[in-house]
């Protein structure tokens, strides 16, 4: 299984597969689709009139059950305080 790293360890959209091992570089262009995909299903919620406050729950919920699926909700934590930090500080959490 892929260990994910902070956002500290990310250079132009790619994240080292594991520290100190020889591996290819995952590539974010392979989410692409899915992304569409979310990004659709997330508007159509919009369109129907949803609260923004509802969308964005749903949004982080299908974080969480990523985390939970592999395996990696004791990240969570850390991982959303340095994103809430980030963007508090500068209004862009990703870049």
């Amino acid at each position: 299984m892929q260990e994910i790293h902070s956002s500290k360890d990310r250079t132009q959209g790619r994240l080292p597969k594991r520290r100190g091992a020889a591996c290819a570089e995952l590539d974010y262009r392979q989410f692409a689709l899915v992304s569409q995909q979310l990004t659709a299903s997330y508007a159509r919620l919009s369109a129907m009139g949803m609260p923004q406050h509802a969308v964005a729950t749903a949004m982080l919920g299908a974080t969480v059950n990523l985390y939970e699926c592999f395996g990696m909700t004791a990240e969570l934590p850390a991982v959303l305080r340095a994103l809430a930090d980030r963007l508090e500080q500068s209004g862009v959490p990703l870049s």
